[in-house]
């Protein structure tokens, strides 16, 4: 019988948790690890069909399926463990996504910011400058640090 192998591309641990059609209840979860994989179930491969099918509208691809401009969280492979190579790619991929979906995200924060400052202060603000920093923490090699200009062109008081 063929077997379904799940890997776990983010940076947090995961339980994956799956239904066997024409059975009620759930699995017992399976914690899978960042950066890890698991031997999920060893069963019929329209029951594999089933799981996989149930997990795709949350995001589980294919290994094939890895997609270096979006987020891969869980990638399967049916009878052998997804490739070292796959994980690595879909790994960089996720840090490169996240690290862009954060920064648009911060950009449009200090847009509404500036909005909203010229709503209180019921005149325009020409331009505005926010300074992302993040804390240091002892073990923690991250560090983000950014400045966010906000210019608006042929805007002056009011």
């Amino acid at each position: 019988m063929p077997k379904l192998y799940v890997c776990n591309t983010s940076q947090q641990k995961h339980e994956f948790i799956y239904r066997i059609p024409e059975r009620l209840q759930t699995s017992a979860p399976i914690t899978i690890q960042p950066g890890s994989q698991a031997m999920i179930i060893d069963a019929p491969s329209e029951v594999l069909d089933a799981i996989v099918e149930d997990q795709r509208i949350y995001g589980m691809k294919h290994q094939n399926e890895v997609d270096t401009r979006s987020f891969n969280g869980l990638i399967y492979s049916v009878d052998k463990p997804v490739e070292l190579e796959t994980i690595f790619l879909a790994e960089e991929a996720n840090t490169e996504v996240l690290q862009a979906q954060g920064s648009e995200i911060r950009q449009n924060q200090a847009a509404a910011f500036s909005e909203k400052l010229d709503s209180e202060l019921d005149s325009s603000v020409a331009s505005l400058s926010v300074e992302v920093i993040e804390e240091k923490r002892p073990g923690v090699d991250s560090s983000l640090s950014e400045t966010i200009a906000v210019d608006k062109p042929n805007r002056g008081r009011r």
